[in-house]
């Protein structure tokens, strides 16, 4: 569960960003190794495997979180 109302905000607007390009879990080992994928934005297209993996599904969720803030930020001209 989020633990405030602004974060469940946020997550729900990363959700529902245009598909393109969009970050997604990958499983590469069933339940012990995940990677991160780009969705093509078209059915049919192939999405493109980036080359870090994690152990857990946890892991990888964080990582895509952290992905779709940072290139929403950069949208709006925020650096860290």
């Amino acid at each position: 569960p989020l633990q405030s109302g602004v974060l469940a905000q946020l997550v729900d607007y990363l959700r529902t960003r245009p598909q393109a390009g969009k970050h997604t879990i990958v499983e590469k080992t069933p339940w012990s190794e995940y990677a991160i994928g780009l969705l093509p934005g078209r059915r049919g297209g192939t999405v493109k495997i980036l080359k870090e993996s994690y152990p857990t599904r946890d892991d990888a969720e964080h990582a895509i979180f952290k992905k779709r803030v940072k290139a929403l930020c950069k949208e709006y001209g925020i650096t860290d």
